[in-house]
């Protein structure tokens, strides 16, 4: 199932400044992320980042600050 809105989503991610390429939050070794897609329960860059992907994808994005927070 690919996912699109009113998808219910589970995800580990990890969380990087990308211009200093440091770790900043990562859900490695804990629960993973739930959210419903489609319903701005994660910033807009990401829920567009990760549209269409399936169980088992892998993705990297770099977002923009006006994608961001």
């Amino acid at each position: 199932m690919k996912i699109a809105k009113d998808t219910v989503v589970q995800l580990h991610y990890k969380l990087y400044d990308h211009e200093a390429n440091t770790l900043i939050e990562s859900t490695a070794g804990g629960d993973p992320v739930a959210y419903l897609q489609g319903h701005n329960n994660m910033i807009a860059g990401f829920e567009k980042g990760v549209a269409g992907l399936e169980a088992g994808d892998s993705k990297e994005l770099v977002l923009a600050p006006e994608d961001a927070y």
